[in-house]
């Protein structure tokens, strides 16, 4: 026997213990009514709620901050302190370039920027002396003009060489590469000793404290998108997280003719990470002009045997088993989608009523015998 045909065999096999249970729990429940004893047992009377029209779409994870860091001087790498899948905080060392050139430039700018405010200094005083002695004929007046154009020269060739010193700096300071946000390293794009110049890609990365959700929305649910929507992250049909900052594309894909919508949302946890698979919940819209009822029931009131799911109605004659549908479990809840309609009174504990039950026709075979 095939493992297919083996499998649908089973499958018969429980329908028919199921039917049989469902008959022989029915059955009972009729002939011992006056004795199950319903002073114990809860009820609950059916009553649908009113909720919205939930639309749920698949979505895709991104990062909002990611991206690549290239090297802004050149050299050779000389350390690395990270690797692809570990987590780096911000402003941590990546890596570290020789720094002998840029070592250099700095000592020679600072050399120069002494010279600058020799120059500069000397300058000045010769202004201050001759601008002293013009008044009383000493010096005419194109020498007094001469040494203001050499004060003015020397002042900017200082500000020129200082600038040049900040500037050897700041090329200094590209040999030791910082990450410019928290997160995780994707991709390492060089090898230790390696040389690198200006535009090298060093290090791929994403930050996964903020994300977001990118969704397909189809024309006809545009309508559903309002500022005031409520977006819940399902991760296995299981609430996440919740979001109201959303952003609509304003152009269409060509090929699918839907709109993406972007969910942003703070991941301080880490639950979810870019490139995963997630579904995206909200309320249509209008509401609550078009919302559905629904019925909620506790999970105690249901009974699931041979894979299906029962529930204890309360008729005339007895309790009698009934099948029902469930199509979704919230917490202790389940949203009963058939088999139940309003004001309908069932047991709030099935396993008890069901234990009533067998104990009943227990004591019935008993007294036959």
């Amino acid at each position: 026997m095939s493992l297919t045909a083996l499998n649908q065999f089973k499958m018969a096999i429980s329908l028919v213990c199921a039917s049989l249970a469902m008959m022989l729990f029915s059955d009972s429940s009729l002939a011992v009514q006056g004795e199950v004893g319903d002073e114990n047992i809860v009820v609950l009377t059916v009553t649908p709620t009113k909720s919205p029209t939930l639309l749920t779409f698949n979505a895709t994870i991104e990062a909002v901050n990611h991206g690549t860091v290239s090297a802004q001087t050149s050299g050779r790498i000389t350390q690395l302190n990270y690797d692809v899948s570990d987590r780096v905080p911000a402003g941590a060392t990546l890596l570290t370039i020789t720094d002998t050139e840029q070592a250099a430039s700095i000592l020679a700018a600072k050399a120069n920027v002494s010279a600058a405010e020799a120059a500069n200094i000397e300058a000045q005083l010769n202004l201050q002396r001759l601008s002293a002695l013009y008044p009383k004929g000493a010096i005419s007046k194109g020498q007094l003009d001469q040494a203001k154009a050499n004060a003015q020269a020397s002042k900017s060739q200082l500000q020129a060489v200082l600038a040049q010193l900040t500037q050897a700096e700041q090329a200094h300071s590209y040999t030791q590469v910082n990450a410019p946000f928290a997160g995780v390293v994707t991709e390492r794009h060089v090898q230790l000793g390696e040389a690198v110049n200006m535009g090298t890609p060093l290090y791929s990365g994403f930050a996964v404290d903020k994300l977001r959700a990118v969704v397909a929305i189809p024309q006809s649910y545009l309508a559903s998108i309002a500022p005031e929507n409520q977006y819940t992250i399902l991760l296995n049909d299981q609430p996440i997280i919740t979001s109201q900052d959303a952003v609509l594309f304003n152009y269409a894909n060509s090929q699918s003719h839907s709109i993406n919508l972007r969910v942003n949302f703070d991941n301080p946890q880490g639950q979810l990470m870019p490139g995963m698979w997630v579904k995206v919940q909200f309320a249509a819209k209008p509401a609550p002009d078009k919302s559905t009822e629904q019925i909620w029931l506790p999970h105690s009131a249901v009974l699931s045997q041979y894979q299906l799911n029962n529930v204890y109605l309360k008729t005339e004659s007895g309790w009698q088993l009934v099948q029902v549908r469930i199509a979704e479990q919230k917490d202790d809840q389940v949203l009963i989608t058939g088999g139940l309609q309003a004001n309908d009174v069932i047991a709030k504990d099935a396993q008890r009523v069901q234990a009533h039950i067998l104990n009943a026709h227990k004591a019935n075979r008993q007294e036959i015998q």
